[in-house]
């Protein structure tokens, strides 16, 4: 792999924080939602708006509306994924214009790819859910607990809901609450002196929202409280990314891996996302760029927003801190 190409993915994947959908609707697009995703990119690679006005280089992950016209260097390559899951490459001195259902050919190569289950690359989560956690932004005489984990919109299998959150001094005991955030009801309630604990499975329904606090009991001085949330996925798309390396089978292994980071990014699979990471830069141990995006990743992992489910004592984030960056990343 081009060393460059590896960089570029590092610098995309460090400036997305928090994590956004990759294929949700951009905060003010300028010709209609994004109708694709770049997912690969080696050399030249541009597009330009519809008028040819304006044009920009192409990064990973960058979302592209209908209507613009792709276009690729000597020597260069181009791959999109579409929202049904079509994927095109574009190989070099071609161009291509892109619209809802896919790319028209205008010039040079255009080929199209094994397809991804449409449920891989569609947004989990619509912007008018307004994805996050609700709770009260004013929390009077009580300390916040840190190291909640899962929090936001990371998605998590309903038998797999493992919720972590770090000790807190003279707590003795600690109570659990998981409100679905669909009826607003609670669905567990637990008190116990761990701070890791699993969701009984069977309370969890798969697609749906949910909250989640946790709060000190018999604590001497203040009471302390965290929150968290997380989505549970379907079915469907569990086996679909099961299948994933089936699809990719025919495909050069790194550039299965970087479609791989792109899918679990979307799903919200965070722990994925850094895990792919780490093995890409395994792989290229001599890329700056994903060397920086692991550490990123390590840290966010254990932050408020993206806490690793695993005590931050034995997570790689004792290394020293990386600047964010913005990646290039820019909307029409």
């Amino acid at each position: 792999m081009n060393p460059k190409i590896a960089s570029a993915l590092a610098l995309a994947l460090i400036a997305l924080h928090p994590a956004p959908r990759l294929l949700a609707a951009s905060a003010a697009p300028a010709q209609g939602d994004p109708v694709a995703l770049v997912v690969w990119v080696a050399g030249k690679a541009t597009a330009q708006n519809r008028g040819g006005r304006e044009e920009r280089p192409l990064v990973l992950f960058d979302k592209l509306p209908a209507g613009v016209v792709l276009s690729t260097g000597p020597g260069s390559t181009l791959r999109v994924v579409l929202r049904g899951g079509a994927r095109y490459a574009l190989r070099e001195r071609s161009s291509a214009r892109l619209d809802r259902s896919g790319l028209r050919s205008l010039a040079g190569s255009v080929d199209r790819l094994t397809p991804l289950p449409a449920v891989l690359v569609l947004a989990p989560i619509a912007p008018e859910d307004e994805p996050g956690d609700r709770f009260p932004s004013l929390i009077i005489r009580t300390q916040e607990i840190a190291g909640v984990y899962p929090r936001g919109v990371v998605n998590v299998e309903p038998a797999k809901a493992l919720l972590h959150f770090e000790p807190v001094s003279g707590a003795p005991t600690y109570r659990i609450v998981v409100t679905d955030q669909h009826s607003g009801n609670p669905v567990y309630t637990l008190e116990t002196q761990k701070t890791e604990v699993l969701v009984p499975g069977a309370l969890l329904k798969p697609g749906h929202r949910y909250t989640w606090s946790v709060e000190t009991v018999g604590r001497i001085g203040a009471k302390a409280e965290g929150h968290g949330g997380f989505v549970t996925s379907t079915p469907e798309a569990d086996a679909a990314r099961a299948k994933l390396d089936q699809i990719l089978a025919g495909e050069p292994e790194l550039d299965g891996l970087l479609l791989k980071i792109a899918v679990d990014l979307n799903l919200g699979h965070y722990r994925e996302v850094y895990e792919g990471l780490r093995e890409a830069a395994r792989r290229l141990p001599e890329d700056p760029g994903l060397a920086r995006a692991e550490r990123d990743w390590a840290k966010r992992l254990e932050s408020r927003e993206t806490a690793e489910a695993t005590p931050p004592a034995s997570h790689p984030s004792s290394r020293s801190p990386t600047p964010s960056s913005s990646g290039g990343k820019s909307s029409w």
